[in-house]
């Protein structure tokens, strides 16, 4: 299981276990060392397995905790832009309520004049 695998594993809420980190540290290990390393390996006749080391979990650590890092910092910019693009909209739909407002009372008072002018006027009468 790789890197990419295990933190993107599924099975995030069952505890792993150091068979699947062990896993994850030799097949990332193994993608880093390159050929070199491994005819180094191989020329000096150790076994190609990785061992699990604290060095090399904690270099496993340390690039996962950096990924994820990279990734918070993702989400956070994208959290302000969408953040950004709301008071946008906000202040734009808030511009579009005022003038409407100021239009109502526009329309309010100019029915209140022609209500008005026409109180004067005489209804002709039905009689003629």
């Amino acid at each position: 299981m790789s890197m990419t695998k295990l933190r993107n594993s599924t099975t995030i809420n069952k505890p792993l276990g150091i068979t699947a980190v062990l896993a994850a540290v030799e097949t990332d290990l193994k993608d880093n060392d390159g050929d070199q390393a491994q005819a180094n390996r191989s020329a000096a006749g150790t076994s190609p397995r990785v061992e699990l080391t604290a060095d090399s979990v904690c270099m496993y650590l340390q690039r996962t905790s950096a990924m994820s890092c990279q990734e918070i910092d993702a989400l956070i910019s994208e959290l302000r832009r969408l953040q950004q693009k709301l008071d946008a909209d906000g202040n734009r739909l808030e511009e579009g309520i005022m003038g409407f407002a100021a239009f109502n009372q526009s329309v309010v008072k100019l029915t209140e004049l022609a209500s008005d002018g026409f109180a004067h006027v005489k209804p002709p009468s039905l009689s003629e």
